[in-house]
């Protein structure tokens, strides 16, 4: 979008997040310039076709945040503060379509330097959606670091999603659960293995 080249209070965060941030004091309300894809609302389930501008709520305690449509974003559970000695053995990926949608996780040991001589791990993530069902592959990590977590427990959350009616991971049934818009499955895998999630919803 031609637009998009003289804006200059949004910032893109990567490839998939756009912030948003409230410059006018007392504003009740913002303009946000879209690019093209799909645009949606972090904190609610709105989403905007882009190559337009809206104009988007501005409460004082959220920042406007967006994130384009095809990404999967990885995210550690909410902390009060991150302890010395943290590990990211509890992950959330959030989804949100159209399909493919993929991510990219990295890893480190969090307080030292040995990410720059290759002291870190890489995840990658990809779904796709053949008819009524959503198959989303996380790859076994690549690399590795002193302190690397052997086990994790991975959140897998769709976003505008319908009612799924069953899910497998691995070829095992696994629990599902419905909320409006969005669906979560929960499971624990051995970080270096590959890990096959099929969610199949109701026609």
């Amino acid at each position: 979008m031609p637009a998009c080249a003289s804006v200059d209070n949004q910032i893109l965060l990567g490839e998939h997040l756009m912030i948003c941030p409230i410059l006018e004091q007392n504003a009740k309300s913002r303009k946000i310039t879209l690019p093209e894809g799909d645009w949606h609302d972090f904190w609610s389930e709105r989403t905007w076709q882009g190559n337009i501008s809206i104009e988007y709520p501005a409460p004082l305690d959220r920042l406007p945040l967006l994130v384009r449509g095809g990404t999967i974003l990885p995210m550690g559970p909410a902390l009060q503060n991150i302890p010395d000695g943290h590990v990211f053995d509890h992950l959330e990926f959030h989804t949100w379509p159209p399909y493919p949608a993929e991510g990219l996780f990295f890893d480190d040991d969090g307080h030292s330097t040995a990410y720059q001589q290759e002291g870190f791990s890489r995840t990658r993530l990809r779904a796709e959606q053949k008819n009524n069902k959503v198959v989303l592959r996380v790859s076994g990590a690549q690399g590795h670091f002193d302190g690397q977590v052997n086990e994790r427990r991975v959140d897998i959350i769709l976003h505008r999603a319908g009612e799924a009616e069953s899910a497998r991971v691995n070829g095992e049934n696994t629990p599902v659960s419905n909320q409006p818009g969005l669906v979560r499955i929960t499971f624990k895998n051995n970080i270096l293995k590959d890990a096959l999630v099929e969610i199949t919803f109701r026609s």
